[in-house]
């Protein structure tokens, strides 16, 4: 095992590692709901620190020799090199001071049941806990992606042994298999893809399909986003229930939609799972959305009304003039009325300068279009008022004089007490 810090600055990242795992578990997603990519990262960081923590004995003197050697002992599942370490001196009870970890935990999470079974002899309690809250059972439900493939087959069967004699000798009791006070050990197995782990937890008597309280996610919907097809038909061979809701009424299925797995999605479906009760209110208001859409869409296509300029009116809304360019380039006539606007006067605007307003105009764009209510450009920015607008205005042969609900352009100067603006039309021949 390559060790790629010294002892002491590796011992202080494996703590900081595992405090913020324990960090992101107590965050929450929408709604309330936990985080569970964090969650599943957490068990991935504990497997991690089981690691570092080996390498961390791997730096410390005559002591830290005895304790690799004891490492490496348990890797190998080699008793007797156990018993040599510790006849030379290794501390079998030694424990990592900042995760809490000890060499029982490393024995389990490979499978070393002969070393486990010696260990617990000589006084290692599996029970004991890390600072993350998980213990040698757990170790051994652990997984590290690099041993999730094949040729790493026999450790995962090897971890699997481990599993069931902890079980059978009386470590299964639901304080044994909580993990992190709500999940237990089929979630942990489950979230790091191993199936070997969970047959044993099944065989053992553990409930692979329990839920957590308060809010009911069971492994299955847990891990359906992002795991494995091989564990989801794993977890669905043991009895998961495919179509189990969880407290916020989704399902497997939903999570799998949700986390876009495809194989999974696809498999749960063929064993008829559903989706929850949220699926079916979110479909529904959807469909309404739509409904309301469509029916809206179809009263103003009966009254004449024709959406092929909006494109122009977002461009001079957003004050994009090289959208607004390029739409006119492409044929697009700058005079039409629509949704009580044109776009000369969707371009104008108290935050906006006056370039799209030029270049509508140098375009041909008539200064004097008017809606239906009869709001004019030169209106619209004597409202604002913006005198920039209205030098553009007036210059393009904006009629100072044209009004809207028997109010001239300069009364609407005068509403907005700009007497600039109000000067700006008197010199264009306002008259009153």
């Amino acid at each position: 095992m390559k060790t790629l810090f010294p002892g002491r600055t590796l011992a202080t990242l494996c703590i900081i590692m595992q405090l913020t795992a324990l960090s992101a578990f107590a965050q929450t997603g929408a709604a309330g709901e936990p985080d569970i990519d964090s969650l599943i990262r957490l068990g991935e960081e504990a497997t991690e620190s089981l690691r570092e923590f080996a390498s961390v004995m791997e730096e410390e003197g005559r002591k830290t020799d005895l304790r690799v050697a004891l490492v490496e002992a348990v890797k190998q599942d080699d008793l007797a090199a156990l018993r040599a370490a510790e006849a030379r001196g290794a501390d079998l009870k030694y424990v990592q001071p900042m995760t809490g970890e000890t060499i029982l935990m490393i024995a389990s999470y490979w499978g070393a049941l002969d070393c486990v079974k010696y260990l617990v002899r000589s006084g290692l309690d599996p029970r004991k806990k890390t600072v993350t809250g998980s213990t040698s059972l757990h170790a051994a439900c652990m997984l590290d992606r690099e041993h999730v493939g094949p040729e790493y087959a026999r450790l995962r069967k090897k971890k699997a042994e481990v599993i069931r004699h902890y079980v059978s000798a009386g470590y299964g009791k639901p304080k044994d298999i909580a993990w992190n006070v709500v999940w237990n050990v089929a979630h942990l197995a489950a979230s790091m893809d191993n199936p070997e782990a969970l047959e044993a937890l099944k065989q053992s008597g553990i409930d692979t399909d329990a839920p957590m309280e308060p809010l009911q996610i069971r492994p299955l919907a847990m891990i359906a986003g992002n795991a494995k097809l091989e564990t989801v038909k794993a977890l669905v061979r043991l009895g998961a229930q495919v179509s189990a809701e969880t407290g916020y009424g989704t399902t497997a299925l939903d999570a799998a939609i949700s986390g876009e797995n495809g194989p999974v999605a696809e498999y749960l479906a063929s064993v008829g799972a559903k989706r929850g009760t949220l699926a079916g209110i979110v479909d529904e208001a959807m469909a309404e959305a739509e409904r309301e859409e469509r029916e809206e869409r179809e009263s103003l296509e009966a009254s004449g009304f024709s959406n092929e300029g909006m494109p122009l009116l977002l461009a001079c809304m957003e004050g994009n003039l090289a959208r607004a360019r390029e739409l006119v380039a492409g044929g697009m006539s700058p005079n039409f009325t629509l949704l009580e606007t044109t776009p000369l006067i969707s371009s104008i605007s108290a935050d906006k300068s006056p370039e799209i307003a030029r270049f509508l105009l140098s375009k041909g764009a008539d200064p004097n279009l008017a809606t239906d209510g009869g709001l004019t450009p030169l209106i619209a920015a004597c409202m604002i008022p913006s005198p920039a607008f209205v030098k553009v205005l007036l210059a393009s042969g904006a009629d100072p004089n044209l009004g809207m609900g028997g109010l001239t352009p300069i009364e609407f100067a005068r509403m907005s007490e700009s007497a600039e603006v109000e000067s700006l039309l008197k010199k264009a021949g306002a008259k009153r």
